[in-house]
Parts: structure tokens; C-alpha cells; sequence
């Protein structure tokens, strides 16, 4: 389960492997970040597909 949020997922798969934590810190960032944007524009692309 994702109960964290966006943010937990890259930081489990680094509990397993330290070496991940600087790819799984800038993976939150970069995802919570941008996740609302992608999210509009496949609003947008489904909106303008479907109409």
C-alpha cells in the first residue's frame, strides 16, 4: 500500500538499498513537483480526444 503518498514510494525501495536514497529523494521531489501538472494535461488530452 502507498499510504505515504507519492513520496513513499522511492524511499522504501531505497530502505533496501542505500545507494538508491540520492535517485529516490530527487524521484519525490521531481514527482510531486510535476505530478498535478501531468495530471492536467491528460485531462486535457482525454477532453480533446473524446470531444
Amino acid at each position: 500500500a502507498n499510504v505515504g503518498g507519492i513520496a513513499t514510494a522511492p524511499a522504501v525501495t531505497a530502505a533496501y538499498e542505500k545507494k538508491w536514497m540520492p535517485h529516490a529523494i530527487i524521484l519525490a521531489v521531481l514527482s510531486m513537483a510535476t505530478g498535478t501538472f501531468w495530471g492536467m494535461v491528460t485531462i486535457g488530452l482525454l477532453q480533446y480526444w473524446i470531444t
